[in-house]
């Protein structure tokens, strides 16, 4: 991931020209295998498999997805592949890394827009991550079970190729999973949005770290 690679998206030039942006859509898909599957009749078993199938080959490529946008962010070209695990597999598994997703004005197809990260922590993970933003650690470093460890939620970045698509993918994202909930923002994500979409995060407004 230390190479540059330069990505424009349709859903950037909707953002720059004066006609309307086609609408996001916030959040992961949900896994279409479901706890019942095990208890399937062995007659379903070929079924069951094939939906298996789909959502490994579904969360694979939304996968793909995320790394190529993380690569156009000057933010995070210097990780390493060894990083990938814990910066985005954990959180995409636990459901902190909200997608977007708008469809392409020429095909229709549904492409990645941005992304936000998140996570909801026990107190001494929430200690932890403000030592790492005090020493200028960035991004975050959380083991897999820190992600949804506790209550305590942390915004820590949102991924996008311009700031008003990362305003309106904030803003999206937080009137679905932050509504009514007290939000604490990293600083960095104060230059990557509009302020006053920044301080209706949470309801009553984020709490800046």
């Amino acid at each position: 991931m230390s190479e540059s690679t330069n990505r424009t998206t349709e859903s950037a030039n909707a953002s720059n020209g004066a006609d309307k942006p086609p609408p996001l859509d916030a959040g992961l898909e949900a896994d279409p295998v479901t706890e019942t599957d095990a208890d399937s009749a062995p007659g379903d078993a070929a079924a069951v498999a094939e939906k298996r199938s789909e959502a490994v080959a579904a969360f694979t490529a939304r996968l793909g997805e995320v790394v190529a946008l993380l690569m156009t962010m000057p933010r995070y070209r210097h990780m390493a592949l060894q990083d990938l695990d814990w910066m985005v597999l954990a959180p995409l598994m636990r459901d902190q890394l909200a997608v977007a997703t708008a469809n392409a004005r020429e095909s229709g197809a549904k492409q990645l827009a941005g992304a936000v990260l998140t996570a909801r922590v026990s107190e001494a993970v929430d200690v932890s991550i403000r030592e790492q933003i005090k020493a200028g650690v960035f991004p975050v470093r959380l083991k897999p079970g820190d992600w949804t460890s506790g209550e305590i939620v942390w915004l820590l970045d949102v991924i996008a190729p311009t700031k008003p698509i990362a305003t309106r993918i904030l803003s999206e994202v937080s009137r679905a999973r932050f509504k009514g909930q007290k939000v604490l923002v990293h600083p960095i994500v104060a230059g990557l949005v509009d302020k006053d979409v920044l301080r209706k995060v949470g309801g009553e407004g984020g709490e800046a770290a």
